[in-house]
Order: structure tokens, then sequence, then C-alpha cells
């Protein structure tokens, strides 16, 4: 793995001409874009923000050390905020974003700094239909010299200095998220959609605010196994979770003859067995799955296995080997991920990841909790 040390960064100089207002101060919930996507990276505590000069952000940017990098070639657009940066920078290389893209994280660069091999100049993300992404990258020192030289020609295309550099380009389907997290909000009209979809794809929470995710799949598809190891992965990025295993038959997870199943024949609805590591509570009565939800406290997110049906968010688990059908009509109902050893969802709105992609979900459900 490339061990080039770099930097972060945000080009906020753009004049903003099609949103009208700064798009860093847009509003995202109770924070502004900026402060957003200042909270996604939390590997350092300082950020470089490339502005116009005397252009500042003031102190809600607190817990954030901000060292701000004036265009030197003004008025040149994100190619004179690119050389500004650069100029700055005490680091080898620099993973740059734009104020528009508020879904821009740590992760997206992590995984961008995996491409960032000893020979090349930049990381550059591209479009399946070839449209590349040079604002949302990685950029070595080493182009430093070929932006001042296209800035004296009066050539401000970041695309036209790319060629003369090596570059390496990562299909964003290669990462986590990838068409979300570079869709940029440019317009708006673009501002609206964007608050419209968060609005109508919430995260489903209990009554305690505790997000809830229910894995669709049928018995048999692997889905306790691969649940496993995504609970282990949670757990390495301090991600409590609660698990609800939901059964169709009836069950007996008493012994005869034990003292708690004397008190349940006698009568008792609820038995609670407590000791100093752990509490057992056993109820004897039909439930509701939003109740046995809702009882839970203490917990960052909720995990049902094997629920297809109820009112949470739903991924679906598929495993086309154990040939059953899949438990969800994407004609009638979306999940907000599936996991399916088959990548071709022609009707899926929504990321799909493989049967062994236990991390890269660990990390699409952390970011999913962090943008509430």
């Amino acid at each position: 793995m490339n061990k080039m040390k770099t930097g972060t960064a945000v080009l906020c100089g753009g004049t903003s001409r099609r949103m009208g207002v700064d798009k860093a101060v847009l509003k995202i919930g109770e924070r502004t874009f900026l402060e957003e996507i200042l909270s996604r990276f939390n590997d350092r505590t300082e950020v470089y923000l490339s502005v116009r000069k005397g252009q500042r952000y003031g102190q809600e940017l607190s817990g954030v050390t901000i060292r701000y990098a004036e265009d030197i070639y003004e008025d040149c657009g994100p190619l004179g905020g690119l050389h500004a940066l650069l100029s700055s920078c005490e680091e080898e290389a620099l993973f740059v974003t734009t104020a528009d893209l508020p879904l821009a994280d740590l992760q997206l660069k992590r995984e961008l700094q995996e491409y960032l091999l000893p020979s090349v100049d930049a990381v550059i993300p591209i479009d399946p239909d070839g449209r590349l992404h040079p604002l949302c990258a990685i950029y070595t020192k080493r182009f430093l010299p070929m932006i001042e030289e296209a800035l004296c020609s009066c050539r401000y295309r970041v695309r036209d200095v790319l060629k003369a550099g090596v570059v390496s380009y990562v299909p964003v389907t290669k990462l986590t998220s990838g068409t979300e997290k570079l869709a940029n909000i440019n317009t708006p009209e673009d501002y609206e959609q964007f608050l419209l979809m968060r609005k109508n794809h919430p995260i489903t929470k209990n009554r305690y605010g505790i997000p809830v995710f229910s894995l669709a799949a049928y018995s048999g598809s692997g889905k306790t196994t691969f649940l496993t190891e995504l609970i282990r992965e949670l757990c390495a990025k301090e991600i409590h979770t609660a698990v609800i295993k939901h059964d169709g038959h009836d069950f007996e997870i008493d012994r005869e003859g034990k003292d708690s199943w004397k008190l349940a024949r006698a009568g008792a609805k609820e038995v609670i067995l407590n000791s100093a590591s752990k509490t057992a509570r056993m109820q004897y009565y039909e439930r509701d799955i939003r109740s046995v939800v809702d009882d839970i406290t203490d917990a960052d997110v909720i995990l049902i296995e094997g629920s297809k049906h109820g009112p949470y968010q739903k991924i679906l688990f598929f495993r086309e080997a154990a040939g059953k059908p899949a438990a969800m009509d994407l004609q009638q109902e979306q999940p907000v991920l599936i996991i399916s050893d088959r990548r071709d969802w022609p009707q899926a709105r929504c990321p799909v990841f493989g049967l062994q992609d236990t991390f890269k979900t660990a990390c699409w459900m952390q970011d999913r909790l962090a943008g509430e």
C-alpha cells in the first residue's frame, strides 16, 4: 500500500453563479454543506480550504483547524484553487473535494488512496459513460508545475492538465456509494431534489431514536453467516449492535425442570433471568415486531434478521445458489442496499454489494448513520 502522506482539502472559492448563493453555506439538516463535509473527515483536525482573497467562514467550524489557501491566480476557476492548495499544503498529496459534494467522506478518500501508486500523479474517479470527476480526486505535488504552466498559458480546464501527467482512473462503481457521493449540487433544482430525496428516504428508528435495518432473505441463503461477520466489522468501528432474530416457527429456549420453566408453567407471563454478566427476558405472549424493536434502549443500530415485512428500511440479501426467489419485489418496494452473488439488478435504485463485502457494508452503514 502506498504510504504517501495525503492531506484533505475543500474547494470553496467558486462564484456559485448557477446556485445564486455560496454552496458552502447551504443547509443539510442543522449543518451547512461545509460543516457536513468537515464532519466526515475525522482522520485529522486540519483541513485546507481554497478561497478567494479575504473569504472566510468564521467560528462555526470550531473543532477543526482550517488552513485557508487564497487564490494566487484569481478568477481562474477550480484550476486556480488547485494551484493554491498544492502550493500551500505540506503533504505530498491532497485529496480534494468541493463544497457542492456534501456526501464526500473519509471512506471515499481512503478508497482512492488505494490507487495512489508511487508512479501516479493523480487519482480520478470516472463514470461508466466516461465522465470524469476531477474535483473529487487526489493530486500529488508533482502536478503543481503542470498546473502553473497551464495557468500562465490561460488554459483553465482541469481535464486538459490531466493529459500532462500519469493518472489512475478509478471506476465509480468500485467506490462505496460512489454515485451518491459524487453527485454535485449545482443549481437550486439540484438542491431541492437533494433535500427531497433525503426526506423521502429517512433512516427508520425506534422510539428511542436508534436506527433500524431489516435483513430481508429466505432461510438457507447464508444471511446469518454474513450478519455475524458484519457485526464483527461494526464492532471494530465501535458501532454497537442489537440483533433481533425473527423466527417464523415456535421455539423454546428454556429447559424443562429449571426454576424459570416451572415459573412459566405456573402462569407467569414474563420471566427474567439476571446475573452479573447477562440478562435473559422471556415473555410468554405474542408481540408485534415494532414493540420488540421499541424495547431496545442501548445500541447504536438495530439489525433484524429474517424479517421481510414491517416498516423498517430493508437490506435485501439474495444468494442465487440457494435456489429461492428474492425476498422482495423491487417493483413494489425498494431496499436501501442489496447484498447478493448476482450483480445485475436492473430495477434496483440502490448500491449492490457482494456476499463477501462485510467490510464494505459496515462502511456503508457507518456512512448512513453519520449522515443522520
